[in-house]
């Protein structure tokens, strides 16, 4: 085999393993209508952040496995938790917490997937330290998480979910300013905020 039949072997490989992931998570968001193509919109605005913040190309392919397979772990939830249309109670929201750790848990058994798992695991990390699993706080928290949360909000803030209508454009963003610093990274709002104002294409 040449050189260039080796590079396209390598291709179709590389291509597989981003469909078999892909399907993976759309196999996670179809257990809820309330999330269809959830995973595929917080990909477009994470890669749209990273860019944005100039991550390096290892960087950003992991960045890409996080948020495709960031609800991986919802896979353990009762069905019935994830379409709640109420309030959840105390035990079910204990539940719903534990996706971020089981899917961490899941990606580092993959050789291939496991440099995404700390984005995983800290993904609903708060800036100010009062986010879950692990409090952390501020640069405590993994620099492609703190990414990922500000894609993983949005897409959640913009979009139709059995507890909540969704909010506007214009609201998503005037609530990802007043958060930042507090739930949010605050240069991770700003890159993001440029770069809807500078493609609001990217939304949907």
């Amino acid at each position: 085999m040449d050189e260039k039949e080796m590079e396209g072997k390598v291709k179709e490989l590389e291509e597989l393993y981003e469909k078999t992931i892909s399907l993976w998570a759309k196999s996670i968001d179809g257990r809820t209508r309330y999330t269809q193509e959830h995973s595929s919109k917080v990909r477009k605005y994470a890669e749209a952040i990273g860019k944005r913040l100039y991550l390096s190309d290892d960087e950003m392919k992991v960045l890409t496995i996080a948020s495709i397979l960031h609800d991986i772990g919802k896979a353990d939830v009762a069905v019935e938790i994830l379409n709640k249309p109420g309030p959840l109670t105390d035990e079910e929201y204990r539940d719903i917490k534990t996706h971020s750790a089981k899917g961490a848990s899941l990606l580092r058994s993959i050789d291939m997937l496991k440099s995404a798992a700390n984005a995983v695991l800290h993904h609903h990390e708060r800036y100010d330290g009062y986010g879950y699993p692990d409090g952390l706080k501020d640069e405590e928290i993994p620099y492609l998480a703190r990414i990922l949360s500000v894609a993983d909000s949005f897409d959640a803030m913009t979009s139709e979910r059995p507890y909540k209508p969704k909010k506007s454009i214009h609201e998503a963003i005037i609530e990802l300013q007043d958060n930042a610093g507090t739930q949010f990274d605050p240069e991770t709002v700003d890159a993001f905020i440029h770069v809807l104002r500078a493609n609001p294409g990217i939304i949907g």
